[in-house]
């Protein structure tokens, strides 16, 4: 067995402090956070977490990235991708960037119920049946990028702060 950390729980890290600290303390791989966050007083899980990676031009830094994880030794178990499910342009843009990594796997969010501005500045407002509906076609569509770049889509339905 393997065990990893998501970057989002070392905010306060720059990549190169994260990739090196994690290797240093023993640790088989690493999941980078991927996505356009705020901007915060003080480094934190959700917002200003300097151990992130911007989504805007995710592929001008996917050389750098995997520089950093190979030479401190680490695998990858996945990106940490915040890209909502019906966001096929940035969903296709993170599957690519975890295939070029040989990653595995991503994460990609789910829709938000109601008016939750989860994964997104905007809600779906949509009731749950028709939610899960739309949803489930929007997976079909991501399970079969996926598999067009030979990497894995997880469901990720993270939580407001």
């Amino acid at each position: 067995m393997k065990f990893s950390v998501f970057t989002a729980s070392t905010p306060e890290w720059s990549p190169q402090e994260a990739a090196t600290k994690l290797a240093a303390q023993g640790w088989d791989g690493i999941e980078w956070r991927v996505t356009d966050q705020a901007e915060a007083a003080e480094p934190g899980f959700w917002a200003g977490n300097r151990a992130t990676w911007p989504m805007t031009g995710l592929e001008d830094s996917i050389p750098e990235i995997a520089r950093l994880t190979a030479d401190s030794g680490l695998e990858f178990s996945g990106l940490g991708g915040y890209a909502r499910c019906d966001n096929h342009d940035d969903v296709d843009r993170v599957l690519a960037a975890t295939a070029a990594l040989g990653a595995r796997q991503v994460r990609v969010n789910v829709l938000p119920l109601g008016n939750s501005n989860m994964g997104g500045p905007e809600p779906t407002g949509l009731p749950y049946p028709e939610l899960f509906a739309a949803t489930r076609e929007h997976y079909e569509w991501v399970a079969s990028r996926a598999a067009h770049h030979g990497v894995k889509a997880s469901w990720n339905c993270t939580m407001e702060p």
